[in-house]
């Protein structure tokens, strides 16, 4: 009896350390985890959001891997997730902080965390975990480095318009930077503004500053106060301060500062304001000829300069504060004022169709395939049959036929050997963004990648490299998964690489690279306007070629040719006498005419389905649709040159560690910046500026046509250009083709209010600019529409005198 209980309770020991080897242990927590998402809880869908991992390790040491897991909401019956994992080497007993990243859906409602050992087994995962709330991806996000953060509280009372939904308004939500200015500029890219008011600058590091400029660079506003404290805020900003303090003083009457509904600001007591002059920003509000605020461009974004504090008194005592920032901001807020349907986050449609096709030279050829069998065909019947007979040996048929089967076999294989493909292949359609002043580009590469191998395909960029997939997954290539399976990964290390899941052999995996490289030597561009003559010189020193350049405004162009590296064009050329669809120049209204005018369409749609290496003109006009229709800013403001490629100008990328074979596309743009001579007269015309939707309500907005449709209200600003005196503004609403049943007016900042406006054109010169002309929010337009008819955007031409 006692031999039989001595062995049971061994057992029993033996049984109760083996089950704690193997994982109930882990039931005693074996890590804590806490996450945190955004920047003080701040984060917007849609857009690259930092989530933190703090681990505390109660078992052994672990050099592993922690994973993010997301349920992919398009993969119907089943649960499948996409992962975000990264390496974790962590001591027992200690606790690590893991810093990821990762761009939320809107659809998708919680997450949970994994631990994995160095076999790639999961050791721990957590319940799945409520997201917090995200704001919308169109909220205006507004953060702020002050050290009296709660006087700028009235940030939020702005509302902007929202042009992708009439019956909305973007919320403005402000975020708290001063403990943590991100360093990483894709977390910066959910913020539109960044206000740095009555704050020590000079604790901002290096990097943070460097994360700044790139912002601003890529299209970020930045707003500074200063007042009484200026010296404490600009101290540190040497890289974004471009005024010249000379003192303070006081100001009591305000005549041009008001709000955007036109209440001027009236203050009871003076207003404390530094003394200052740019050589290089421009002033776009003073009082008494004194600058009250400075604005400069850089890069695709603004540093504005504010004289007085904007969380002090009697500032802050206005009940119209937050709606004069808000004028101050219109405009600079991307995709919010152009009065577009802009689509920053949808993928060009077009590039996808023309990245999934193999281009015909790279397949084998189906004539000589068509033509092999035919051969074999033929020796292998007739003439196999007619040698044995003359022979008197058709009995040897049952060896001949199947001889010839192999010689003709090697003969194929030995062919398709040299026609195959050896390497992954990436076919890219590049849209290269070149910026003179930053002495760099921007390259956005949409490709299909194809690996040619059944598994997994993991697609690596280098570390300054961005990559993310395209388009989901359709619901048949979910049908080869299990549940609880991942089916796409983010491999987060040194070099970012994506891991599609279980493809096929012919499958595409469409993905997008962005980057920006230095440009080692410019594109000089050296044109005037006068009166309304472009003349001038571009000169590419560059070390890639333009082909098939043109000057594009509005819906007109002029043709270039090439211009090869280290070549030079000359220009001289009139606005009248650009091309277009038509006789009304850049009146035009519709896409579709304008690139038959530049691009004649082919109806052969073997062109198009048979892809080539080169770029067809045909291809041309595909990506320019696209390009126009998905950057709708890009043809409404400004004169553009735009050109084409087929280099190598984008990063390579790997495919399950082997170099890619590439078929490149480029089409190359870069802004035009005319010059004017003080003195000289100037006649912008229509097309070159466009009216900056302030307002919308009720109605739609059709880029493709530029158009508004519905019954509703939709009111915008005309501004001249700021390097101009302007004489005279023609708002012309003939081609805007308003009904009879449409209202429209001007809005009178003499009195504020709105006047009604009969007949087609609107002129607005030195005789009523008080009236109707603010220097910071310009002319007002206000447009009603019944609901029977579209309305074209209206458009306006200057007259004046270069300053």
């Amino acid at each position: 009896m006692d031999k039989k209980f001595k062995v049971t309770l061994l057992l029993a020991i033996i049984l109760a350390f083996s089950l704690g080897l193997s994982g109930v242990v882990f039931a005693e927590v074996p890590f804590e985890v806490k996450t945190s998402i955004g920047f003080n809880g701040f984060y917007k869908y849609e857009y690259v959001t930092p989530i933190n991992i703090e681990v505390k390790n109660n078992v052994k040491d672990l050099n592993g891997k922690i994973q993010v897991l997301f349920e992919n909401t398009a993969s119907s019956d089943k649960k499948l997730y996409t992962a975000y994992t990264k390496d974790i080497d962590i001591a027992e007993g200690t606790t690590k902080t893991i810093n990821m990243e990762f761009k939320l859906d809107r659809h998708i409602g919680e997450y949970k965390v994994r631990i994995l050992d160095e076999n790639d087994k999961v050791i721990w995962e957590n319940k799945p975990i409520a997201f917090p709330s995200a704001k919308a991806s169109n909220t205006v996000g507004v953060g702020i480095l002050s050290d009296e953060y709660e006087s700028l509280g009235y940030l939020p009372l702005m509302v902007f318009s929202n042009p992708e939904d009439s019956s909305g308004k973007r919320a403005t939500v402000m975020c708290d930077l001063s403990e943590q200015l991100p360093t990483d500029t894709r977390f910066l890219e959910m913020l539109n503004v960044i206000i740095i008011n009555n704050y020590n600058t000079e604790k901002l590091t290096t990097e943070e500053k460097n994360a700044l400029n790139q912002w601003i660079n890529n299209g970020g506003v930045l707003l500074i106060g200063t007042g009484p404290s200026y010296n404490k805020t600009l101290k540190g900003l040497e890289d974004f301060n471009y005024i010249n303090v000379t003192g303070t003083s006081t100001i009591t009457e305000f005549k041009n500062m008001k709000d955007s509904s036109g209440d001027p600001f009236t203050p009871n007591s003076p207003l404390q304001i530094i003394n200052a002059t740019s050589d290089t920003g421009n002033v776009i509000l003073e009082e008494e000829k004194r600058p009250i605020i400075f604005a400069k461009s850089s890069g695709k974004g603004k540093i504005i300069i504010s004289v007085f504090d904007l969380g002090l008194s009697p500032f802050l005592d206005w009940s119209g504060k937050d709606k004069f920032i808000q004028s101050i901001l219109a405009g600079d807020i991307s995709g919010v004022y152009t009065g577009n349907n802009i689509r920053s986050h949808n993928y060009p449609y077009k590039f996808h169709s023309i990245n999934q096709y193999i281009p015909t030279d790279k397949a084998p050829s189906v004539k000589v395939i068509i033509t092999i069998l035919m051969i074999f065909t033929i020796i292998a019947g007739p003439i196999n049959y007619l040698v044995l007979r003359i022979l008197d040996k058709r009995e040897m048929a049952w060896i001949t036929i199947p001889a010839l089967s192999i010689i003709f076999s090697l003969v194929m294989l030995i062919w398709g050997s040299g026609t195959s493909f050896k390497n992954p292949l990436m076919n890219n359609v590049s849209v290269i963004s070149i910026n003179n002043e930053l002495n760099s580009y921007d390259i956005s590469t949409h490709s299909g990648v194809i690996s040619f191998k059944n598994g997994d395909v993991n697609i690596s960029s280098s570390e300054n490299t961005a990559i993310f997939p395209n388009i989901s997954y359709g619901y048949n290539d979910y049908m080869n998964f299990n549940n609880e399976d991942i089916v796409l990964e983010y491999i987060l290390q040194k070099n970012n690489t994506i891991s599609f899941k279980d493809r096929g052999v012919w499958d595409i995996q469409q993905i997008t690279l962005k980057e920006t490289k230095k440009l080692e030597q410019n594109i000089i561009q050296d044109l005037k306007l006068k009166e309304d003559i472009i003349s001038g010189e571009i000169k590419n020193n560059t070390n890639m070629d333009l082909e098939d350049a043109f000057l594009f405004y509005s819906y007109g162009f002029h043709k270039l040719g090439d211009i090869k590296s280290g070549e030079s064009k000359s220009i001289s050329f009139s606005f009248n006498t650009l091309n277009s669809s038509n006789k009304s120049g850049a009146m035009q209204k519709d896409l579709y005419p304008l690139l038959d005018s530049i691009y004649p369409w082919n109806s052969n749609p073997t062109v198009v389905n048979n892809q080539k290496t080169t770029l067809t003109e045909d291809i041309k006009r595909r990506i320019l649709e696209d390009y126009l229709v998905y950057n709708d800013d890009f043809i409404n403001n400004g004169l553009y040159l735009i050109a084409w490629n087929t280099d190598n100008l984008s990063s390579d990328i790997t495919v399950n560690g082997k170099v890619v074979e590439r078929i490149d596309r480029n089409i190359i743009t870069m802004k035009i910046d005319l010059k004017y001579e003080k003195g000289d007269l100037v006649e912008i015309p229509y097309g070159i500026l466009s009216p900056l939707v302030l307002e919308m309500t009720g109605l739609d907005y059709q880029p493709y046509e530029r158009s508004f449709f519905g019954q509703g209200d939709v009111v915008m600003s005309v501004k001249s250009d700021e390097k101009i005196d302007f004489k005279e503004i023609n708002i012309n609403l003939t081609y805007a083709r308003l009904s009879s049943g449409n209202k429209v007016w001007l809005y009178n900042y003499d009195n504020n209010q709105w006047d009604e406006v009969t007949g087609f054109n609107i002129v607005i010169d030195r005789n009523n600019k008080d009236n109707y002309y603010d220097e910071v929010q310009g002319a007002k337009l206000k447009i009603s529409l019944d609901g029977n008819d579209h309305m074209w955007m209206p458009k306006f031409s200057v007259k004046g005198v270069a300053k």
